[in-house]
């Protein structure tokens, strides 16, 4: 995955769905999204308006849980969020690359943000 965003901006209306793949981006005890789903400098999410919450799980072992929140909202936090294809799912036209440049410390602070503008549309069942 490339560091430049070269595809166009998601619209700032657009909700984003965000895969929770791993029990680090999982905080059980307060059955929310981890900040570390969103800490990476450049992550992967689903456009709602284009893929239900089915087909973008679809893609993810049985048990991944999903959560949603507004481009706009996230770009006002530094996450710039651009519809690009995903080359192992090419088919896959909801596709887009959140971006956050900031460094580290910062994009962590940004995420744990980030964090309180998600909703939940599928806790988790991690085994």
């Amino acid at each position: 995955m490339s560091e430049a965003a070269s595809g166009p901006e998601v619209p700032a209306s657009e909700t984003l769905s965000r895969a929770v793949t791993s029990p680090n981006w999982w905080v059980a005890t307060e059955n929310r999204v981890s900040s570390a789903a969103f800490a990476f400098p450049v992550f992967s999410v689903d456009m709602a308006s284009l893929a239900t919450p089915d087909q973008t799980l679809s893609r993810f072992r049985i048990g991944s849980g999903l959560v949603q929140f507004n481009a706009g909202d996230a770009r006002h936090l530094g996450f710039d969020a651009r519809q690009e294809i995903d080359a192992q799912f090419s088919e896959n036209l909801a596709h887009a690359n959140v971006y956050c440049r900031l460094p580290k410390n910062e994009r962590k602070r940004r995420a744990q943000q980030l964090v309180w503008l998600a909703t939940i549309v599928r806790a988790p069942a991690f085994s």
